[in-house]
């Protein structure tokens, strides 16, 4: 659920709603009805709050997000998961030789 992932996202990155809010522009009255569901930003706002968050786009969009990872694991398992099973044969022998 968006509203979820933003506000996992927004703690990850240690903001508040007040200062997600002064990067967008909004009050912070408008990151809480987003992050409970009350309402949604526009895909414009959505863009920017990737930005802001330095997360990608699907992230927040994608229904596949592990809520316990954070964003750059879940990116690298969807990654690797799109790999075929010689490119995760590679992958896991490369983290091997860490």
């Amino acid at each position: 659920m968006f509203s979820e992932k933003l506000k996992a996202a927004r703690k990850q990155r240690g903001l508040s709603q007040a200062a997600l809010g002064k990067l967008l522009d909004v009050q912070a009255k408008t990151i809480s009805n987003w992050e409970n569901g009350k309402s949604e930003p526009n895909l414009k706002t959505i863009n920017k709050l990737c930005e802001v968050l330095n997360i990608p786009l699907y992230s927040l969009i994608s229904k596949d997000v592990d809520y316990q990872l954070n964003y750059e694991e879940a990116f690298v398992i969807k990654k690797y998961r799109e790999l075929n099973d010689d490119g995760k044969k590679m992958i896991i022998n490369l983290l091997n030789m860490i």
